[in-house]
């Protein structure tokens, strides 16, 4: 007996120039059932970005990395590279990606479950984090958006660029970030926080971009936070269940599942690190705080895991309409080399603060017709 994950993907690519710079847009197709495949990194070097909800991607490519690779790869999808010039020659063509469906034999994964002690993998997977992520300071630049639904209905969206500073994946890292761009569209239905000391009202989810990549990428945190799996005394009092098989960026993952020591009822959104094979680095983790649901998923860049897509799911209510803010960040560049830090504490973070540049959104960022 054979379980399979079949699937076949279809993007559709067009290039276009629009002022000197190089664009690859692009959708990422489940051919099966015809949905987008969402959150797939699309990669040139060290500069990439995610498919969106839909599979849909709008890639701006680096002058210097038309004659390179770029690389798509999701967890559960065997990876696949294509020469970046060779794409802009179909011009408006659909072009189709059959990729390899991914599949276990059911007696493999009972092998495999009975020889790897989920326990044992995510502490080994802990002991790797100086080996697997970057220790020294870096930089990320990232495509922030928030939304506010109701249901499928959008009713607000505020898109930004944010320049973040990290001290690499050690205990205590200092992290940093701000806001360089920001785009606003639709009226905000839900109510409005007030800044005393600056005397202004301003949204109140209005800091997710400079917050939510932190709080979600815990790796390396130590002590410092008591709530999450890389806690040492927080993981002791965790149950870990080998709950599944699946596939990398060419790589064999271990999906393991975990909650705390003798919590009765089940979540419906299971906490979830999905584990290389090879490196022991963890590629995607699921976590829920209350009911904040949170996700980020790494690829390796260089000889380091670092992020490359960031969503976090808040539940709110405002005169009994149930709305959901979601926050999505698209890591778009690593920087190792020349890092810039950011000051701690940033005393002009409102959005009020950062003007808007159409020229900025119109050459990067073009709203989609």
């Amino acid at each position: 007996m054979k379980i399979r994950i079949v699937f076949t993907t279809a993007m559709l690519l067009i290039a276009f120039h629009a002022q000197s710079q190089t664009f690859l847009k692009g959708k990422i197709i489940d051919a099966k059932n015809g949905l987008g495949v969402p959150y797939a990194n699309v990669s040139v070097e060290t500069e990439g970005i995610a498919s969106d909800e839909n599979g849909e991607f709008n890639f701006k490519i680096p002058a210097t990395a038309l004659h390179q690779q770029m690389k798509i790869s999701c967890v559960g999808y065997l990876s696949k590279k294509y020469s970046v010039d060779s794409l802009f020659k179909f011009g408006q063509r659909v072009i189709i990606f059959n990729l390899p469906p991914f599949s276990v034999q059911l007696k493999e994964i009972e092998v495999l479950a009975k020889k790897v002690n989920a326990v044992d993998v995510v502490a080994e997977a802990l002991k790797k984090i100086p080996e697997n992520y970057y220790q020294k300071p870096f930089n990320m630049d990232f495509y922030s958006k928030i939304t506010v639904r109701e249901g499928k209905k959008i009713h607000y969206t505020i898109e930004a660029i944010v320049n973040s500073y990290r001290a690499g994946y050690v205990e205590g890292a200092e992290n940093s970030s701000l806001v360089s761009q920001k785009r606003i569209s639709g009226i905000n239905p839900l109510g409005l926080l007030h800044d005393k000391k600056r005397k202004i009202d301003f949204f109140s989810h209005e800091r997710l971009p400079t917050f939510d990549i932190f709080l979600v990428d815990m790796i390396g945190v130590g002590k410092k936070y008591d709530f999450t799996v890389f806690n040492p005394d927080y993981f002791k009092k965790l149950n870990f269940t080998g709950i599944d098989i699946s596939s990398f960026e060419g790589d064999t993952v271990n999906v393991v599942a975990y909650s705390p020591k003798g919590e009765k009822q089940k979540k419906q959104i299971q906490d979830t690190l999905f584990i290389s094979s090879k490196t022991l680095a963890i590629v995607k983790h699921v976590r829920t705080l209350g009911n904040i649901r949170l996700e980020i998923n790494y690829r390796k860049w260089g000889n380091n895991y670092f992020p490359y897509f960031v969503k976090t799911v808040y539940p709110t209510k405002e005169k009994n309409i149930s709305y959901l803010v979601i926050h999505e960040a698209y890591i778009q560049r690593i920087k190792t080399e020349r890092v810039t830090e950011f000051p701690k504490e940033n005393k002009s973070w409102h959005l009020d603060d950062v003007a808007y540049d159409s020229a900025f959104w119109f050459s990067n960022y073009p709203a989609k017709k």
